[in-house]
């Protein structure tokens, strides 16, 4: 069982009773992006992690030393169009669907651990770029 909170994210093993934690570190770029997780989604054998500060891939281990970070990076349109994630989805098709408040993501897959992700907003017709929640 994999538990998201406002402190970080919790494994708990119900047969040996073991609780283990994750958090974000300050300064350290393969921690959680965030303390505040607010959803959790399978994507093939990995697990993604929507926090306040962007999306933390654990890559085949539900909570990992290391994790590796999806962020908005300004002036770059295959990034995350904002880092505030209220929601994810994993589509049939590989795709990953990440609610922001900058608008609807959909991150594409161009590698083993790469991701371009294609910005659905206003300019394409959305009342408003504040987007809660997506099932696909």
């Amino acid at each position: 069982m994999v538990i998201g909170t406002y402190d970080g994210i919790y494994r708990y093993d119900p047969r040996t009773q073991v609780l283990e934690h994750r958090n974000h570190r300050s300064g350290d770029p393969a921690s959680l992006a965030s303390n505040t997780v607010r959803e959790i989604v399978r994507v093939g054998r990995d697990w993604w992690y929507a926090t306040s500060r962007g999306i933390s891939i654990a890559r085949g281990n539900s909570l990992p030393v290391g994790f590796t970070s999806l962020l908005h990076r300004r002036g770059d349109t295959s990034s995350l169009p904002q880092d505030y994630i209220s929601s994810l989805m994993a589509a049939d098709d590989g795709r990953v669907w990440a609610s922001t408040l900058g608008g609807l993501s959909v991150g594409h897959h161009e590698g083993d651990y790469s991701w371009r992700a294609q910005t659905i907003d206003t300019r394409d017709g959305l009342s408003s770029d504040n987007v809660n929640t997506v099932l696909a």
